[in-house]
């Protein structure tokens, strides 16, 4: 079912014992305030399946409060253990109430006969978007608005919101710098981790300028020590830690690409970038830094 469906009837999701979002990301905004808006009509729980007992989930979705039911809402799934995603899985393929389950995804549950919502949005219908969210000015972020994400475009109209009547020509002029430079970097750090070489060094020649020198040596020590302790508390199985310390690293790396890299060469990474760092505020230059994540590229 598409999204502009639910905007048009909220209630429709309150209709099903079992909902889902699919997408190709997962849009926190957008999610932060739909929570809000459900909240309204509904009481709402954020559970974290990392944290919570299989047993003790099932009797809690088993009852309700003074008869009232209640929304309980998983968030991105994505981020659980393949053993937390199975087990939750099993669970809801039977569920029938008296509570609501709603989750996210970036997997097509086809197997499953659930209720099932796309995070896809057109451009004719981004002004309905508005009304649901309460948010205004979203009409004026329409320039290519085809090409933005759902997030995207609400943090463009949040924007607006802050600076008032010359929202527009903000937007105009800054839409694209904004919305790139996103982008660019998780491009840049997914390519990266990938190792794919060829494509990465033609990428990192096209967006380098854009930033100072010292600004790429904190990009990557931070992106490398993300990886390294992503890494880490994925073979100790600590995968509450191991959600945390997942943010800002590109999808491709913690869905499938973390296998293309090591603890050992991440942390030798870490070390080459702080030395080159250092070098760097000798006054030596960036091709230290460049010289690193060849090393790295090629181990």
């Amino acid at each position: 079912m598409s999204l502009i469906c639910l905007l048009e009837q909220p209630n429709l999701i309150l209709q099903k014992p079992v909902s889902y979002f699919l997408g190709t990301e997962f849009p926190l905004l957008f999610f932060s305030y739909f929570k809000k808006r459900l909240k309204e009509v509904i009481s709402v729980r954020a559970i974290d399946l990392e944290e919570v007992k299989l047993n003790d989930l099932k009797a809690e979705l088993s009852l309700t409060f003074l008869g009232n039911k209640s929304l309980y809402w998983f968030g991105n799934i994505d981020d659980c253990s393949s053993k937390t995603k199975d087990d939750f899985f099993s669970l809801i393929k039977n569920y029938s109430g008296p509570n609501i389950i709603v989750f996210f995804t970036t997997e097509d549950l086809v197997r499953i006969e659930i209720q099932k919502f796309s995070c896809e949005i057109e451009k004719n219908n981004i002004q309905k978007l508005s009304e649901f969210l309460q948010i205004k000015y979203v009409d004026r972020v329409l320039k290519n608005a085809e090409n933005l994400k759902l997030d995207q475009i609400i943090l463009l109209s949040l924007y607006s919101n802050v600076i008032g009547s010359r929202s527009k020509e903000f937007v105009d002029i800054w839409q694209d710098k904004i919305i790139k430079t996103e982008s660019s970097l998780f491009t840049l750090s997914s390519l990266f981790f990938t190792k794919d070489k060829k494509r990465f060094f033609e990428y990192w020649l096209k967006i380098k300028e854009s930033y100072q020198d010292t600004f790429w040596t904190v990009f990557w020590l931070d992106q490398s020590f993300r990886a390294y302790w992503f890494l880490k508390y994925k073979n100790d199985k600590d995968f509450k830690n191991m959600k945390k310390i997942s943010f800002k690293l590109p999808f491709s790396f913690i869905n499938s690409d973390f296998k293309k890299n090591s603890l050992e060469g991440l942390s030798l990474l870490q070390g080459a970038i702080f030395q080159a760092d250092c070098f760097l505020k000798q006054g030596l230059g960036q091709d230290n830094l460049e010289y690193s994540l060849v090393k790295y590229l090629n181990s």
